[in-house]
């Protein structure tokens, strides 16, 4: 004989649980015509949905969530920097962000002095293009494909990597306080080098776009406290860990003779020095379907002539004015009035 299966439980719907748990009919909203129910169409694609996850529970309306304007402070890149940066941004436009790019403009007369201005625009471009995330990142960092995408993955209003210095300039000093070893978690900070940093956008409402300050800008200590005035303050994520080429500036610990050395070989660099765009290494130009230009950049995110490009562009062949064969105008014109007295007419 076999053996009866057990009776299978109905489920019972939600109204069923809230009307055997004493709800009132009338409290229970699960028709369009209740007066309680107010119509919402937020046209989220699947793939918005997706990017989402479990934040989709939590997250308020945003037209395109999970955007990302990435802005480059300036473009004089060490080398391995841009191919870096551009293939960090086309892998999250292949994984279905919603993602710009721009390298902003450097106006700067002595290097440096236009920091704060260029960290401004790059807030007002992501502020007016409607993004939810701003990612500022400058030329000396080496960033890796998932490096912003981890960021995102926590969730923070600002959130930085942790900076593995390179250069060791300094040795004995740190480039974020308190200071927490990589790869220990996610940890709220007083301050950190502004190499990268992941911002909700949001956060310029309380703080505002200017708050970068003119010329030289802020320091990174008053930006913590910018922060802290509003009730937000900066997280580590010492899990994403990025190289970076060069060790921060410190002016004031180098002499006089030393700043002004740097100063001046930066000023020359910045206007002469051809940028460094190349490939990366084992790149074969042979299958790159256009991504090296003809000047032997690598600009997989669609060529450097779209935006920010100073450069001479090939024109037609000048052309040799035509010399017209009849009278020229104040001559048809002379001829019109001399036809008109003649025959009695004004």
């Amino acid at each position: 004989m076999t053996k009866e299966q057990p009776p299978v439980k109905q489920q019972l719907s939600v109204r069923e649980q809230l009307l055997a748990l004493g709800a009132e009919e009338r409290f229970i909203i699960d028709r369009e015509t209740h007066p309680s129910f107010f119509e919402s169409s937020v046209p989220l694609t699947e793939n918005d949905t997706a990017l989402l996850g479990p934040r989709g529970t939590y997250h308020l309306v945003h037209l395109k969530p999970m955007s990302i304007f990435v802005c480059a402070i300036g473009n004089m890149w060490v080398e391995h920097g841009h191919h870096r940066a551009v293939d960090m941004v086309k892998a999250m436009d292949n994984k279905g962000y919603t993602i710009a790019y721009e390298e902003i403009h450097d106006g700067c007369v002595m290097p440096g002095d236009h920091i704060g201005q260029m960290r401004t625009e790059a807030t007002y471009m992501a502020l007016d293009s409607g993004a939810e995330w701003l990612f500022m990142v400058e030329n000396d960092v080496l960033l890796e494909l998932d490096t912003l995408e981890r960021l995102l993955s926590s969730d923070l209003p600002v959130v930085v990597p942790y900076i593995n210095d390179l250069e060791q300039k300094w040795p004995g000093t740190t480039v974020s306080g308190p200071y927490y070893p990589a790869y220990s978690g996610v940890h709220p900070i007083l301050w950190n080098v502004m190499s990268a940093m992941l911002f909700n956008t949001k956060v310029f409402n309380a703080i505002g776009p200017n708050v970068w300050g003119d010329h030289f800008g802020i320091n990174e200590y008053q930006l913590a406290q910018r922060l802290n005035h509003v009730g937000h303050r900066m997280y580590l994520d010492s899990d994403t860990v990025v190289n970076v080429a060069r060790s921060p500036s410190r002016h004031r610990s180098l002499s006089w003779d030393e700043l002004q050395a740097g100063t001046r070989a930066t000023f020359e660099r910045s206007r002469y020095e051809e940028r460094d765009r190349r490939p990366p290494e084992g790149f074969d130009p042979a299958f790159s379907n256009g991504v090296i230009t003809q000047s032997g950049a690598y600009e997989p995110l669609g060529g450097s002539f779209r935006q920010r490009a100073n450069i001479m562009k090939p024109v037609a062949p000048i052309m040799q004015p035509v010399v017209p064969s009849g009278p020229n105008r104040a001559e048809r014109r002379r001829q019109e009035r001399e036809r008109r007295s003649d025959n009695g007419l004004h």
